[in-house]
């Protein structure tokens, strides 16, 4: 049976929309990656907004990343995250 907490996991969603805008594609591969909480997605300001708090980063590969943030989403009670662009 799965943990409340995984399924809160499994409930995060990771919208990539200002990236496929930005890139003309879907992310994948490998690279640095930075996922934002829902409302800082277009105006994430790195002196302003705090790492771990407001945004999370991994170098990896996407889906790596992908899996790694949403277990950072969870921790700060995320329900959507945006991949920037």
């Amino acid at each position: 049976m799965i943990s409340f907490k995984d399924y809160l996991g499994e409930a995060v969603e990771v919208v990539s929309d200002a990236f496929k805008f930005s890139h003309g594609k879907n992310p994948s591969g490998h690279g640095s990656w930075i996922f934002t909480r829902n409302g800082i997605q277009h105006s994430l300001d790195f002196s302003k907004h705090k790492k771990d708090e407001d945004w999370f980063e991994h170098r990896g590969t996407y889906s790596a990343a992908k899996s790694a943030a949403k277990k950072w989403a969870t921790s700060k009670g995320h329900s959507f995250i945006h991949v920037a662009p």
